[in-house]
């Protein structure tokens, strides 16, 4: 009943977009980022001089964020890792998954950094398990369960096996097989 929904191909196409609006909005750090740099592009802004001076150093410092994908919390720091990159110093690869990890000029905390270990070996944990734990995939066949069986489907062959078991000891048929045995 659930799978109907999906026969429908315009519930596809809003899943994407509702997946890439919040990948957006993941990326800018937050719905407000995300209107802040509407408002900048529709030239909204602020009229009191300091809030706008305050709005134009917000403004460099999570535009640096997004675009680089490190986390900064001053304009200084912000300037000499631009300048490192650009002089060639320091390499982008180098901070491919740092901006989970917050401000990168100050040292996490021991109970940060514990946690993320544990968070990355329970999701390696989690991958092998499902890689051990998933069916075997038979390249061109069609795999039916029914009752107690597994019954894998090609042109030229059936197979049948025990419900979920691999298909290395199993009964093989070929066309001709079911064709006598239904004839």
């Amino acid at each position: 009943m659930f799978f109907e929904n999906f026969k429908n191909k315009d519930f596809i196409i809003y899943f994407i977009y509702v997946a890439v609006f919040i990948v957006i909005v993941n990326r800018a750090y937050g719905m407000s980022n995300l209107l802040r740099f509407v408002f900048r592009y529709l030239a909204i802004g602020y009229s009191d001089a300091r809030m706008k001076k305050l709005d134009d150093k917000w403004f460099d410092i999570q535009l640096f964020k997004i675009t680089n994908g490190i986390n900064t919390t001053n304009l200084n720091d912000a300037r000499l890792i631009q300048r490192g990159l650009n002089e060639g110093v320091l390499k982008p690869s180098w901070f491919l998954f740092t901006s989970s990890w917050g401000d990168i000029t100050i040292k996490m905390s021991k109970k940060k950094l514990i946690l993320s270990y544990l968070m990355g070996l329970v999701i390696f944990i989690m991958g092998n398990y499902a890689w051990i734990e998933q069916t075997q995939i038979v390249d061109g066949f069609v795999k039916i369960d029914h009752k107690e069986f597994s019954y894998y489907l090609s042109k030229e062959k059936l197979i049948i096996t025990s419900f979920n078991r691999s298909i290395d000891n199993a009964t093989v048929h070929s066309k001709e097989d079911c064709k006598t045995i239904t004839g």
